[in-house]
């Protein structure tokens, strides 16, 4: 079952959403970009799947970090082995891009002794990093509750447009795609 969580804007189109999934009777949790235009609206490429412990591991890296952008510079925060055989990691950043600070959390594979980043990752804007601090710890605080399975949802606005077979607080116009 999907259990949204919550969602960072990054445009009147696009956004992140943070959210819990199940596969094969394991707890996931994803991070994807999602956008909503007049020819398409659902999940971009732009993504992230994590296990209970890499979240873990990337909400402590972002735990302590001040929200002032004053003294900001590029900087790895952690790095995450996902594959040795593969050579693919997930490194937490905080990365200037477009003339903006944000944190970057994205998917690396190792190819010549050279790191290289994909396009499973999201970019998160400075001025979000509290909301997402705070998604991905009730991510954390839900992932292994077995009561997260229950029927509830978040907008009550959307709901009068949603059957039972939705899924759970995911907006109507995403639904298709969970």
């Amino acid at each position: 079952m999907t259990t949204l969580i919550g969602a960072v804007p990054l445009s009147d189109s696009t956004e992140i959403l943070f959210y819990l999934d199940t596969y094969k009777n394991k707890r996931y949790a994803k991070m994807r970009k999602f956008v909503k235009t007049n020819t398409y609206t659902g999940p971009t490429k732009s993504g992230l799947n994590l296990t209970p412990d890499n979240l873990k591991i990337i909400y402590e890296s972002l735990k302590n970090i001040s929200t002032e952008i004053t003294n900001l510079e590029e900087s790895e925060l952690c790095r995450i082995l996902i594959s040795k055989f593969k050579g693919i990691f997930i490194f937490v950043r905080i990365a200037y891009y477009n003339g903006n600070y944000g944190i970057d959390i994205r998917e690396y594979f190792e190819i010549q002794n050279e790191m290289q980043p994909t396009k499973k990752g999201v970019r998160i804007p400075f001025e979000y990093l509290s909301d997402t601090r705070s998604h991905l710890e009730n991510m954390l605080k839900k992932i292994s509750d077995p009561n997260i399975d229950k029927i509830n949802f978040n907008d009550s606005e959307s709901n009068s447009s949603m059957s039972i077979k939705e899924i759970e607080g995911v907006p109507s116009e995403y639904a298709s795609f969970f």
